[in-house]
């Protein structure tokens, strides 16, 4: 792997314009929208009347009733929420503080908004205030791109001023390849790399994540396995290769509300350190079709050098079709 370093001056402009993107794109379509929705219906012309039904042919009134409903169902196409999403994405999405992957995508051509904001405290550290905004597009089109989802992201780490890695930019694929039907649950992927374009930025790290989905009683239950190739320079002794599990479940209190425990066990980031294992435990409320809050907290199991003694934070998304 070839190391890439970049000067301060430059490092930052990169950092800054990549956060400028996301935020110029997001106020766009957040102010876009509604005008959008109100011009696709012009005020004063009349919807068209509905085609009157055509009467029954005699060979479908001859038929049994319970094969009209056969072809009926046969016929039906892929169900769908007010959202847009099919039924199992609606269920199965995570959108709240936690480090699970559900591996689901969006509705056809809906842009997601995310802002995730975090604290953690650790012993011997200073104590982090992460800030993390990110865009996901799910795409339109055939089948296979109906189950694929673009990602773009700026993790940012405030008051340290100036923080190895600041402003790198992260980029995602996450593809759903079975979507749960029956007892075969949903398998997906999640590709992910960092590109160090920010603050003495320093090669380019990968991430791989299987995730499996499966509806279990009133919830939904998670699993996920990862791997990291970790090129960069910013930690002394980096560990190159990692990896980590994550389990959980996710109770639908209501169609509104929900509950997410998950378990997370994961190598050190540098060689000699013992692995870390937390607690993940958060909440997600619609408060509207389109916009979600998610607080959570992360508790430390061990007191090994990398686990945090305790974190708390918050997600916000704002989806707009």
């Amino acid at each position: 792997m070839y190391s890439t370093t970049c000067s301060v001056a430059t490092c930052r402009r990169f950092g800054l314009m990549a956060v400028l993107a996301i935020t110029a794109v997001a106020a766009m379509v957040v102010f876009a929208a509604p005008g959008i929705v109100a011009a696709q219906q012009p005020q004063g012309v009349r919807s068209p009347s509905p085609a009157p039904a055509q009467p029954m042919s005699l060979a479908q009134a001859e038929r049994p009733k319970s094969e009209q409903t056969a072809v009926k169902t046969a016929e039906r196409t892929v169900e769908t929420t007010s959202t847009g999403e099919d039924e199992v994405a609606e269920r199965q999405s995570i959108d709240t503080w936690s480090s699970i992957e559900d591996g689901q995508p969006g509705a056809p051509g809906e842009l997601e908004i995310h802002l995730a904001s975090g604290w953690q405290t650790r012993s011997g550290e200073h104590d982090p205030v992460f800030l993390h905004p990110e865009l996901e597009y799910t795409l339109d089109g055939s089948e296979f791109l109906r189950n694929t989802q673009l990602l773009l992201g700026v993790p940012l780490t405030l008051g340290f001023g100036d923080y190895a890695g600041e402003g790198d930019i992260e980029f995602g694929w996450q593809q759903r390849w079975v979507k749960e039907e029956g007892l075969m649950p949903t398998l997906a992927t999640l590709a992910e790399m960092r590109i160090p374009s920010g603050y003495e930025g320093s090669g380019v790290d990968g991430k791989f994540t299987g995730i499996v989905d499966k509806d279990i009683g009133p919830g939904t239950a998670y699993l996920n396995a990862f791997i990291i190739t970790a090129n960069g320079h910013e930690v002394d002794d980096l560990r190159h290769f990692q990896w980590g599990a994550r389990a959980g479940y996710k109770w639908r209190i209501t169609d509104a509300l929900a509950l997410l425990v998950d378990y997370v066990h994961q190598s050190s980031e540098e060689t000699g350190h013992a692995n870390s294992n937390t607690l993940e435990v958060s909440s997600e409320y619609k408060v509207t079709e389109h916009f979600s809050i998610g607080p959570g907290i992360v508790i430390g199991l061990d007191r090994n050098g990398e686990t945090p003694y305790f974190g708390a934070g918050c997600r916000f998304v704002y989806t707009i079709k």
